[in-house]
């Protein structure tokens, strides 16, 4: 099915719902928008990822080279953030 047979038959598949809508322009729209967006949301065209796409490991690991550095930088706190 289409998006325009789509956008036209969704909203009548809805209508036991129009008898009790205060503004039917704005309840059509709605549907029309909501199916539409759906439509495209389906129709997204999608691209096959390679399989060697993945980030090539670091030499040093992230926790090691922080720990390496912590002493250095918990020596230059102040007294006062030493108690914190």
């Amino acid at each position: 099915m289409t998006c325009c047979r789509t956008c036209s038959s969704r909203p009548c598949a809805r209508a036991n719902a129009f008898c009790s809508v205060q503004n039917a322009r704005a309840w059509l729209f709605e549907g029309a928008r909501n199916t539409l967006a759906d439509c495209l949301r389906v129709a997204r065209a999608t691209v096959e990822l390679p399989v060697d796409l993945a980030a090539p490991a670091d030499d040093a690991d992230t926790v090691d080279t922080l720990t390496a550095c912590l002493p250095r930088v918990l020596s230059e706190l102040t007294a006062e953030d030493h108690t914190l």
